[in-house]
């Protein structure tokens, strides 16, 4: 919904002109034209981040899923 923030496993930082190239012709076009594949990238970077990972630990000790 609008106004609401993805979680971290979501986004891919992208420098300006990058960032509009990728809302001006689109996801898929974007990933095709880069040979990428945004969401995988933001959950490898997600998952090497020791932030995230303490912050899993935590919701994991808590119990919470």
């Amino acid at each position: 919904g609008t106004g609401l923030k993805p979680g971290d496993e979501y986004c891919l930082s992208l420098c300006a002109a990058h960032h509009r190239s990728s809302h001006t012709h689109g996801e898929m076009t974007f990933e095709r034209d880069h040979k990428i594949d945004m969401k995988a990238k933001a959950q490898e970077f997600a998952d090497a981040s020791p932030a995230l990972k303490r912050y899993r630990a935590k919701q994991l000790m808590a119990g919470v899923r």
